[in-house]
């Protein structure tokens, strides 16, 4: 699955084949389907990453054999949506 816009950097065969260019048009195309996945993101560390949107899940990793946890901090996209190309099926 990919953002709409990493999409139209993609090759596509019904673009070549229909003289309209060879870039995926993602959701401009009948077969673009869109995903209900939300892009997460995951860090590993004891302080607060940089950037917005960081949560503390509550969660801890182990890191190396001193059996050191770290916290592990999750932010999401939802405002950015996948999907995919239906041609080949859902992924």
């Amino acid at each position: 699955m990919m953002t709409k816009k990493e999409a139209e950097s993609k090759w596509c065969p019904i673009m070549h084949g229909a003289g309209g260019g060879k870039s995926c048009i993602a959701s401009d195309c009948m077969m673009w389907r869109w995903s209900e996945h939300v892009q997460v993101e995951r860090r590993i560390q004891d302080e607060h990453p940089s950037g917005e949107k960081w949560k503390d899940t509550g969660r801890f990793a182990e890191v190396d054999k001193r059996n050191e946890k770290l916290k592990i901090w999750e932010r999401s996209f939802p405002e950015e949506r996948w999907g995919y190309c239906g041609l080949a099926g859902k992924p």
